[in-house]
């Protein structure tokens, strides 16, 4: 039987090679000394350490990151700051949290053109919206579309070709304005 022994200058107990371990070194509270003369954790298959984007071999070592199976999510630990494992369900899948997706409203679409082009138009009348409003040039447009505020033109909008389309975070549809390089050439639109 080994006897614990009060050392809290954590110097040595067995004094020579090959002597017989009487006692083990301790603190006054009981804590027991370890020495670790190396820790290099390297890249090897026999190491802890692994190398970015290296293949898995047989054979590797590692610390394996645990999970806990909890098939209904719910905290493990018990206050805000606490460590806690990851949790997984039956399938093994990790619980994880997204956030909460807004679903769309109404939506709302139509086509708007510019009668005479140089003479910008509003792409639609007052309309809340809730995300914004993508807009695409007609594929039928020979010219280019603006896509500004109510001071659009083709010296500062936006520019889109024949079925090319922007997305703007909008509130309400009335914010835009198109003008138009060719006579009757537009867009349509889809916001929401």
């Amino acid at each position: 039987m080994n006897n614990a022994r009060r050392n809290d200058s954590a110097t040595k107990v067995i004094n020579t090679t090959n002597d017989a371990a009487g006692s083990v070194a301790v603190t006054d509270k009981g804590e027991v000394f370890t020495q670790v003369t190396t820790l290099n954790p390297g890249t090897a298959a026999t190491s802890l350490g692994k190398a970015e984007d290296s293949a898995h071999a047989s054979g590797d070592v590692g610390v394996m990151m645990l999970s806990v199976r909890k098939d209904t999510a719910a905290a493990l630990a018990g206050t805000d700051g606490d460590y806690q494992p990851p949790i997984t369900d039956a399938s093994g899948r990790m619980h994880v949290n997204v956030g909460v997706v807004a679903t769309v409203g109404t939506i709302y679409h139509n086509k708007t053109t510019v009668t005479t082009a140089g003479t910008r138009v509003a792409l639609a009348s007052s309309q809340a919206l809730t995300a914004g409003v993508y807009i695409k040039a007609l594929s039928t447009n020979t010219g280019l579309i603006y896509v500004g505020t109510s001071t659009v033109s083709s010296a500062n909008g936006v520019q889109l070709s024949a079925k090319e389309q922007i997305w703007l975070p909008i509130s309400n549809l009335n914010t835009i304005n198109i003008d138009s390089s060719v006579n009757g050439e537009g867009v349509t639109y889809l916001g929401w």
